[in-house]
């Protein structure tokens, strides 16, 4: 008769072994369908277990896109919501919108840049609150160079160099440029990264992907059905290609996780 004590043994090593500690991811963008450019990987990190928060310093209120509808409060409402149809398809953990004008961060005032001091404020807010190991964000192109996503770029990371080594870890995505006639049309104005730079190279799933698909077919109002339908699948094949790609603000050894020892 064989003895059971080896098995035991291994099956009591298993329950003893501590696990994967969860981890906790914010992603602050400037509107509504901007987590669209990485949401196969907020997706990745949700299934996995780990808290994902985003934020948005506007509502999107000026942006119609493809709606008919005339900018203001109504729009602005409509957006939040498919922001929140997103957020659920990607099975984020909460949803902030700090309140600010789509357009308005860069507005001329006295003092100078008062919505930026006030929407710094509101990010340090979340921050304490929401205490993240990292924090994602538009780069300094801001993708395709919208002054949001800018601008919100600048806010959250001086947040993070004015911060000591405890601060989180600080990541912008990006395009690798390689051969920019694989891109496809619309990105033909995106901003590229050279390579080199991009230390963070995150793989996802089919599922993750599926979620994304799930994430566009929100934004009714952005996109028409046929872009929202095709998209993830064109994203997959020539952007993404797999793997969302990232680089650290602040620079650090090359990894395959935005979470340190993963």
């Amino acid at each position: 008769m064989k003895s059971v004590l080896p098995a035991l043994a291994a099956a009591l090593a298993i329950l003893a072994t501590p696990a994967a500690r969860a981890e906790t991811l914010l992603a602050v963008f400037a509107h509504p369908d901007d987590e669209l450019t990485v949401a196969p990987l907020l997706a990745k990190y949700a299934r996995e277990g780990h808290a994902v928060h985003i934020a948005y310093a506007t509502s999107g209120d000026r942006g119609p896109g493809v709606s008919g509808m005339q900018p203001g409060a109504q729009l602005g409402a409509v957006r939040e919501n498919e922001a929140r149809c997103a957020a659920k398809a990607l099975d984020l953990d909460t949803i902030n919108f700090a309140g600010f004008g789509d357009g308005t961060l860069g507005a001329a005032t006295d003092p100078p840049g008062a919505p930026l001091s006030q929407l710094a404020v509101k990010v340090g807010q979340l921050i304490n609150a929401i205490r993240p190991d990292t924090i994602l964000t538009w780069g300094p192109d801001g993708g395709y160079g919208h002054p949001d996503h800018r601008l919100v770029s600048a806010v959250v990371t001086q947040a993070i160099q004015a911060s000591g080594p405890a601060a989180p870890r600080l990541v912008y995505p990006g395009i690798a440029a390689v051969d920019p006639a694989a891109l496809p049309p619309q990105f033909a104005n995106w901003a590229t990264t050279h390579p080199g730079r991009l230390n963070i190279s995150v793989a996802y799933t089919d599922a993750d992907l599926a979620a994304a698909a799930s994430a566009f077919q929100c934004h009714e109002t952005q996109f028409p059905a046929d872009y929202r339908q095709g998209a993830p699948a064109l994203l997959h094949r020539s952007v993404w290609r797999g793997r969302i790609s990232l680089r650290d603000a602040f620079p650090r050894p090359a990894s395959a996780s935005l979470f340190e020892g993963k």
